[in-house]
């Protein structure tokens, strides 16, 4: 019985002493974190074309130093007179829509 109540009062104790040196409010670890974004611009960013002549809008992809994901793609919804429903556009970020 002795020996459990000395083990007790150790774990106590132990316990006690690593509460006073490890606080909630202490970090468990710092660093830096550098959260860049990116972007994607057409230009020019409106145009009237007449059905039926072909033409472009180019993509302009930002993200500092940063290349696209391999495999990102643009894609884009084409609507108005003259188009059935919606044309659907893809290239490449930093590539030509051909209109």
């Amino acid at each position: 019985m002795m020996k459990k109540t000395a083990i007790l009062t150790w774990m106590i104790l132990t316990s006690t002493l690593v509460q006073q040196h490890v606080r909630a409010d202490d970090p468990v670890a710092s660093g830096q974190l550098a959260v860049l974004g990116a972007g994607l611009d057409v230009s020019p960013a409106s145009m009237t074309v007449p059905v039926g002549v072909p033409s472009q809008v180019q993509t302009i992809f930002s993200a500092g130093l940063a290349k696209p994901p391999a495999g990102m793609l643009v894609k884009a919804s084409l609507y108005g007179p003259g188009i059935n429903g919606a044309m659907v556009l893809t290239t490449l970020p930093g590539h030509p829509l051909t209109l």
